[in-house]
């Protein structure tokens, strides 16, 4: 409905959310805070690339009627000062989970402690993900988390002994069952 709408009107999804009360403002003015700060630290781990920020608005062959501009303020020291620390850790993670189509399971001790995981909202969303059988790349996809903050949780699970890298043959397995159960797409990665 949304998405017919905001073709319809030209509206944006964010003022449709908020015309028919789902969503304040001020959250959306959150999300798009946070979007927006989780784009520019990724832009730090990028390798060979050059970039410039310029204050301000951004130049007009940028922006049009179908582009319209939304305003958010940030704490650009803040911004640098935590794009620093991510790119830190993202070649921590990335040594660990190097490929996001590893498959993930749930080591016994893991198994043990996922209710008392649950507790925590980010990492509740990655846990409701981890099923045994998906991959990295399907935890990301069904989360409202950032990259980093998914494969942050996921690195912690595995350095605490609760997940593991699925098997070759537990691999093997799970994906001819996936394939019996007619799920190609899940069992792809397998």
């Amino acid at each position: 409905e949304f998405l017919s709408e905001q073709k319809t009107t030209g509206r944006k999804f964010g003022e449709i959310a908020v015309a028919r009360g789902l969503v304040t403002d001020d959250e959306i003015n959150n999300l798009l805070r946070i979007q927006i700060e989780d784009e520019i630290c990724d832009c730090f781990v990028w390798k060979y690339t050059n970039f410039e920020f310029y204050e301000g608005p951004p130049p007009e062959e940028l922006t049009g009627k179908d582009q319209p501009i939304t305003q958010v303020s940030l704490n650009v020291n803040g911004l640098l000062m935590e794009a620093l620390r991510r790119r830190d850790e993202w070649s921590i993670i990335q040594q660990q989970i190097p490929d996001s189509g590893v498959a993930l399971t749930w080591t016994d001790a893991g198994r043990g402690q996922i209710e008392a995981l649950r507790t925590d909202a980010a990492i509740a969303q990655v846990v409701a993900n981890l099923d045994g059988l998906n991959t990295v790349e399907m935890v990301l996809d069904g989360t409202l988390l950032s990259a980093f903050d998914v494969y942050r949780v996921i690195y912690d699970l595995l350095q605490q002994g609760l997940l593991c890298e699925l098997p070759p043959a537990e691999s093997l397995a799970a994906g001819e069952r996936l394939l019996a159960q007619s799920q190609p797409d899940r069992a792809r990665p397998f």
